[in-house]
């Protein structure tokens, strides 16, 4: 499936970059999922992505622009063979449901502490 996800992508990828102006590419923290994935539904169920701002885009042929984001990251190739992909807000990238959820549990963790903190000075 990733691989007509793959063809998919070139054909779009310079639509995106047209209708995306460069300002808005750098737009934080996003997971690359796709349907039927247990790794990604792993990374889902046990981490808080909304609270945290991550915004999760799903692949598939019926999500170009989804397909086009991967292609403007470089990630085509290895999204054919690893998902999730997590692409953080200096557009660096981490795979592995494991490593994902324990980095982003951590954010969690530390913005947790910060609001408490801030609730102390109060």
């Amino acid at each position: 499936m990733l691989l007509v996800i793959a063809s998919s992508v070139h054909s779009v990828v310079n639509l995106f970059i047209v209708l995306r102006p460069i300002e808005e590419r750098r737009d934080g923290v996003t997971l690359f999922t796709k349907e039927g994935c247990e790794k990604c539904e792993y990374v889902k169920s046990h981490v808080d992505l909304k609270s945290l701002g991550v915004r999760v885009e799903v692949l598939s042929p019926e999500n170009p622009e989804s397909l086009a984001h991967l292609a403007w990251h470089e990630l085509v190739t290895l999204a054919e063979t690893q998902l999730p992909i997590l692409v953080l807000d200096d557009n660096s990238a981490l795979t592995g449901a494991i490593r994902i959820k324990n980095y982003l549990s951590a954010a969690a963790d530390r913005r947790s502490m910060g609001d408490s903190g801030n609730e102390a000075e109060s």
